[in-house]
C-alpha cells in the first residue's frame, strides 16, 4: 500500500516485486520507478534585503523546482513594471536578474514569480540602495525676505541619502558650530531646521548646514538677513567737513556712507532746513559695492553737489538717512580754503573736474 503522496516523495525510488513460489526455489522479479509528484514551483533560497552602492552592478539567481518541467520566471521592478532585457542596464535570463549602474530610484520590493502547468510560486527582496549624501532644497532669508528684529526664523535643508546619521548633522555660524543654547535644532523626515522664537541683528550672518556618511558630504549656505535702522559710517573724520574757494565758484561734494536695510530715504539739509532739488543742488544715491560675497549689511553713498559756492553757501549740512525701523542725521561742515597750501592741493587733485571734494 502506498503512503499519502506529498512533496516530500518527489524523486524517491519505488519498487514493485513479484514472487511466485514454484517447487523448491521460488522466482522473484523487481521492477524500479522514479516516483514524480506534480507540484508547482518552489525555491531553494530566499533574502530578505540585499545593499547595493549607487552606480554599481547588482546580480541575483534565484533556482526553483518544480514537476512538471518547464518553469518560466517573471521580475517585476518596485515600481511594478516588468523587467524585460535591454541592451543598457536590465539582463533577465530565467531566475536570473542582473542590473547595470544601480540608482537610488532603483531601491525597493523585487518579486520573482516562477510558474509551471501546476501553479505559479512567488519570493521577493528588498534591494536597499546606499548613496552620499545631497541637500536637495534649502530655506533661508535673503535681502528680499529680511526679518524684522524679534520675529521668529527657520532655516531648512531637505537632505537625501542612505543611510542617514543623525549624528553627522551639522549646523555652523561663521565656520562654527551652533550650539542648542539658543536654537533648536529639528529633524522630521528628510527635513533638517535651526529655529529661533526671537532673532536680533547679532543673529544675522551666513548659515551652513552639513551632513556626511560613509559615501560622501554635503553642505549648504543660507542666508539670514536682519532689517535695521540706518547707521551713517563716522569712522573717518574728513567726511564732516569740506572746503571750498568761495572765489573760484567751484562745486562743494559731500558724501555719505549709509548701512541700513531695509534701503532708506536720504534727504540732504543747511541748518536744519531741508535743501530743493535744483542746479544748485544736486543728489546722488548709490549703492556700494562690498568686497565679499556675503554680508549681512546692506550699504549706500549719498552724495550732494553744491554748485558755484559762495561764502553764503558756508555752515553747517546734514545727511538724513531713515527706514521705518529708525533715523540716523550726520553734519558736515562747509567752509573756505584757509592757506595758499591747501588751495594747491585742492586744485593738484581736482584739476581735471574743476571740483571741490572734501575727502
Amino acid at each position: 500500500m502506498l503512503p499519502q503522496i506529498d512533496l516530500s516523495l518527489h524523486g524517491n525510488l519505488l519498487t514493485c516485486e513479484a514472487i511466485l513460489n514454484i517447487g523448491s526455489l521460488p522466482l522473484t522479479k523487481q521492477v524500479t520507478y522514479v516516483l514524480n509528484v506534480n507540484h508547482k514551483p518552489y525555491f531553494h533560497d530566499s533574502y530578505t534585503s540585499i545593499e547595493v552602492k549607487e552606480n554599481q552592478s547588482f546580480n541575483i539567481t534565484l533556482e526553483a523546482n518544480a514537476y512538471p518541467m518547464p518553469i518560466s520566471y517573471k521580475w517585476y521592478h518596485p515600481s511594478g513594471r516588468q523587467l524585460m532585457n535591454d541592451q543598457l542596464n536590465i539582463f533577465v535570463n530565467q531566475g536570473q536578474l542582473a542590473l547595470v549602474n544601480i540608482q537610488r530610484n532603483d531601491k525597493g520590493i523585487y518579486r520573482c514569480i516562477a510558474s509551471n502547468i501546476i501553479g505559479d510560486t512567488e519570493t521577493n527582496f528588498t534591494l536597499n540602495i546606499l548613496y552620499g549624501p545631497m541637500i536637495s532644497r534649502t530655506q533661508g532669508y535673503s535681502l528680499t525676505e529680511a526679518l524684522m528684529p524679534g520675529s521668529s526664523a527657520i532655516l531648512l535643508c531637505v537632505i537625501d541619502a542612505n543611510p542617514i546619521n543623525l549624528n553627522s548633522i551639522r549646523w555652523l555660524k561663521d565656520s562654527q558650530e551652533i550650539s542648542s543654547d539658543h536654537w533648536e535644532k529639528r529633524v522630521e523626515q528628510n527635513e533638517i531646521s535651526l529655529i529661533r522664537k526671537s532673532v536680533d541683528r547679532e543673529d544675522a550672518g551666513q548659515y551652513v548646514c552639513e551632513i556626511d556618511n560613509q559615501l560622501g558630504n554635503s553642505r549648504a549656505t543660507l542666508p539670514l538677513i536682519i532689517q535695521y535702522a540706518p547707521e551713517i559710517d563716522r569712522t573717518d573724520p574728513s567726511r564732516s567737513k569740506a572746503a571750498a574757494d568761495a572765489d573760484r565758484l567751484l562745486t562743494a561734494e559731500f558724501h555719505c556712507h549709509i548701512s541700513a536695510i531695509p534701503k532708506p530715504t536720504v534727504v540732504w539739509m543747511k541748518n536744519n532746513q531741508v535743501l530743493p532739488s535744483s542746479l544748485k543742488y544736486q543728489t546722488l544715491f548709490n549703492d556700494r559695492v562690498l568686497s565679499s560675497s556675503f554680508s549681512p549689511n546692506l550699504t549706500f553713498e549719498a552724495i550732494l553737489y553744491v554748485a558755484n559756492v559762495t561764502k553764503t553757501d558756508y555752515g553747517i549740512y546734514q545727511c538724513k538717512a531713515e527706514n521705518k525701523l529708525g533715523i540716523d542725521v550726520s553734519d558736515i561742515i562747509l567752509t573756505g580754503l584757509n592757506t595758499i597750501s591747501q588751495q594747491l592741493v585742492l586744485l593738484d587733485t581736482y584739476m581735471d573736474s574743476s571740483n571741490a571734494c572734501f575727502l
